[in-house]
């Protein structure tokens, strides 16, 4: 496919200098999901301050499509799963709404440089993260 939307790399490029401008950085890793066929990306929020914030998502990594036939191998489905978790963990942690101008390719491409364009446009995010 020809897919050209907000990756975890282009998400990354844009926020990073943003948020490690405020003393924040952040790692990820996997866990236990309660969920069958799942896999838990976690991710550690951490502040200069010394606080940390543990995020979490559930994703599915069974290894079906959209029409619920075998795409892949469950370990390609376990390493996308990790992969697509750790990019809407980083849109959700910083509140980047990407809006149906993200369609992972089918039309439309977003340029994630253009949308977050000051400090301003993250400061509700970085307060909420420090509370």
């Amino acid at each position: 496919t020809r897919s050209r939307y907000a990756t975890f790399d282009k998400l990354d490029r844009a926020l990073r200098p943003i948020y490690t401008h405020h003393g924040f950085s952040h790692s990820f890793d996997e866990g236990e999901s309660p969920k069958p066929d799942h896999v838990r990306v976690l991710c550690y929020l951490a502040h200069t301050s010394g606080h940390t914030r543990t995020y979490h998502r559930d994703m599915p990594a069974d290894g079906k499509g959209a029409k619920g036939g075998d795409v892949m191998t469950k370990t390609h489905a376990a390493g996308a799963a990790g992969s697509y978790g750790a990019r809407y963990l980083l849109k959700g942690i910083w509140n980047v709404a990407i809006g149906d101008e993200d369609d992972d390719g089918n039309g439309g491409a977003v340029n994630v440089g253009e949308r977050i364009t000051s400090n301003r446009s993250m400061n509700c995010a970085i307060a909420t993260a420090a509370a």
